[in-house]
C-alpha cells in the first residue's frame, strides 16, 4: 500500500544524464517504440517490416503493469479515504517504483494491457506505431488508415489513440494525416476530420473508449475523400508575400501589451512577442524553399505549402525540447498552431 511521504520518493528522477536529455527531447520511454517498415525522427525502438498487433508490439517493446492501490499515511499506516495512487512498479529500464498521480476512488484506470487489448478487439489492423511516454504513464498506437493523393504529394491517414495514467489525463481518439515526403504529422482542423474524443477515466470509460474507436474508426475512412477535397483545394491558393504575412498573423498572433507596470508581466509579455516573432520567421524560411518538399508542385507557393510549413516547424524546427514530445505535437501547443494555420488558409479559400 503506497504511503503518503513515498509519493516524492516514487517521483524522483533516476535517469542516467544520458536518459535525462534523451527524454527531454523525445520523452520516450526508454526504447519503447515500434514502427512498421520507416524508423521514426527519434531513431529510438525497433522497425519491423511484418505485420503486428498492438498487444504483440507491447510485449516485444517491454510491458509493464500499472495499478491503483489505496493510500495510507507513512507512521500511523492509516487508510486515507477516498483516495488512490496510481503506479508503476519497477520495470525494464527504470528499477524505481513509480507514482503516476493521486486520485479518487471513482477513478477508473485503463491499463496498457487493457488499451492495446481493447485496440486489437476494436481496430482489427496491424498497428503503424505504438510507445509509451514520460515513465509509462501514457501510451499510444496508430494504425494506417486509406492513402491519397495531392496533386503528386502522397498523404497518408492515420488513426491514433493515447491513453494517459497520471490523474489528470484522458484516453483521445482522433484522425491525423501525415505528408509523406516531409514525415510530418499533420493535425486537421475539427471543421472537417471531426475525429476527436475523449473518454474520462470514470464511470464506464472502458466501454466508451471501445465505442469511440469504431466511431473514429469508421468516420475517419469515410472522410477521407472531403479530406483530400480540402487539400485540393489548398493547393489552388496562391500565397504571395502579403497574403503569407496575414496567414503567420492568424497562426501566431501577437498578444497587446499588457495595461500593467509589472515586471515580471512584461518580462513574459516580451518573451512572447520574441517567440511569436521567431516563429513566423522561421516559418517563413520554410515556405519560401527551405522545408523538405517545399517546391513540390502541391506546395509551393501555395496555401498547402504554407500549412505543410507550419507543420515542418512545429514538429521538427522548434527551440526547446529540440523536437518536442509526441504528445505536444498531436495534442498539444504546437498541434493548436497547425490547427490555426489551416482554419487561416480555409478561411482564405472560402473568401
Amino acid at each position: 500500500m503506497p504511503q503518503v511521504s513515498q509519493e516524492g520518493e516514487a517521483l524522483k528522477e533516476g535517469a542516467t544524464t544520458e536518459q535525462k536529455r534523451r527524454d527531454k527531447v523525445h520523452n520516450i520511454f526508454g526504447d519503447r517504440f515500434i514502427s512498421n517498415r520507416e524508423p521514426a525522427w527519434h531513431k529510438l525502438g525497433l522497425v519491423l517490416n511484418d505485420p503486428i498487433n498492438a498487444q504483440d508490439a507491447f510485449l516485444r517493446m517491454g510491458p509493464y503493469k500499472v495499478t491503483t492501490e489505496p493510500l495510507e499515511t507513512t507512521k500511523e499506516r492509516i487508510a486515507i479515504p477516498d483516495r488512490l495512487a496510481i503506479m508503476r512498479r519497477p520495470t525494464q529500464g527504470d528499477a524505481q517504483t513509480r507514482c503516476f498521480g493521486i486520485v479518487s476512488s471513482d477513478y477508473v484506470l485503463i491499463d496498457p494491457g487493457q488499451f492495446v487489448s481493447l485496440w486489437d478487439r476494436t481496430v482489427r489492423k496491424p498497428i503503424e506505431t505504438i510507445g509509451c511516454l514520460g515513465h509509462g504513464e501514457t501510451i499510444f498506437v496508430t494504425t494506417k488508415l486509406p492513402k491519397f493523393d495531392v496533386k503528386g504529394d502522397e498523404i497518408d491517414s492515420y488513426m491514433l489513440a493515447v491513453n494517459t495514467m497520471d490523474g489528470t489525463g484522458v484516453a483521445r481518439v482522433r484522425a491525423t494525416p501525415v505528408r509523406v515526403v516531409c514525415q510530418n504529422t499533420l493535425m486537421a482542423a475539427e471543421r472537417v476530420s471531426g475525429e476527436a474524443f475523449k473518454v474520462i477515466h470514470k464511470g464506464e470509460a472502458l466501454a466508451q473508449l471501445e465505442g469511440f474507436l469504431k466511431t473514429v474508426w469508421g468516420i475517419a475512412q469515410s472522410k477521407a475523400d472531403a479530406l483530400k477535397e480540402a487539400f485540393d483545394i489548398m493547393t489552388t491558393v496562391r500565397v504571395t508575400e502579403r497574403v503569407c504575412a496575414n496567414l503567420l498573423d492568424e497562426t501566431y498572433p501577437l498578444v497587446g501589451k499588457p495595461p500593467t507596470e509589472n515586471v515580471v508581466e512584461l518580462e513574459v509579455w516580451e518573451k512572447h512577442c520574441i517567440r511569436t516573432q521567431e516563429s513566423q520567421y522561421n516559418v517563413r524560411e520554410i515556405f519560401n524553399g527551405r522545408g523538405l518538399g517545399a517546391d513540390t508542385p502541391a506546395a509551393k507557393g501555395t496555401g498547402f505549402g504554407f500549412y505543410n510549413a507550419v507543420v515542418e516547424y512545429e514538429d521538427y524546427g522548434r527551440k526547446g525540447g529540440s523536437k518536442g514530445t509526441y504528445e505536444a505535437r498531436v495534442f498539444g501547443r504546437r498541434a493548436e498552431s497547425k490547427t490555426r494555420a489551416y482554419n487561416a488558409v480555409m478561411d482564405l479559400v472560402n473568401g
